[in-house]
């Protein structure tokens, strides 16, 4: 309801919403007007006879209701022309700061959605990019292994070759000695023999 008041107070229009409230002030200065009348006329009857507290004396309503009117009048005009404008400014001062706040908010989560797109892109590249590397580097590394597996192959059938070639030596070596022996046993058999 005091935010209503402020807004309806700091409105350019001013004066149009005054008007109603400048009706009733005029109704009620009226009819306090004809009760201060009433109760001065009644003071007077009964001023002798009242014993209770001074503000219910009937005698003193119409100075009270004068005094009423007039610091509320004065109220009135102070909260109209000092109070109302510098809390409707604070208020407007307050929601411009929000709505900025509330805008750069929108730029800062908007800037943040792209950079986490472009982030997403970058991501998508880096991994086909990686990809590429991984399988290139996959088939160079089973291209070389093929190449050092038929180098030992060779290797290892030269290797083997020479073995067998030795061994071949080694078997025509030992067959000869062998022959050798045979025939120089079967000689001094002989020999034994005959003799």
């Amino acid at each position: 309801m005091l935010a209503g008041l402020m807004k309806l107070f700091a409105r350019t229009d001013c004066r149009q919403a005054i008007r109603p409230l400048v009706g009733a002030w005029s109704v009620a200065i009226g009819w306090s007007l004809t009760f201060a009348a009433m109760a001065s006329e009644v003071a007077a009857e009964g001023a002798e006879e009242f014993k209770g507290l001074p503000q219910f004396e009937a005698s003193t309503f119409p100075s009270q209701l004068f005094w009423l009117i007039i610091s509320f009048g004065i109220f009135f005009y102070l909260m109209r022309k000092f109070f109302v404008p510098k809390i409707g400014a604070r208020l407007e001062f307050r929601e411009n700061i929000i709505n900025d706040n509330m805008q750069g908010a929108e730029k800062l989560l908007a800037r943040g959605k792209k950079m986490e797109s472009d982030l997403e892109e970058k991501l998508t590249i880096a991994r086909g990019l990686a990809r590429g590397e991984i399988t290139s580097a996959a088939a160079t590394v089973a291209k070389r292994q093929e190449e050092a597996l038929k180098k030992f192959q060779k290797k290892s059938d030269s290797i083997v070759g020479e073995a067998n070639s030795m061994l071949k030596k080694i078997k025509s070596d030992i067959e000869k000695e062998k022959q050798t022996l045979v025939d120089n046993l079967s000689k001094e058999i002989v020999e034994k023999i005959l003799s």
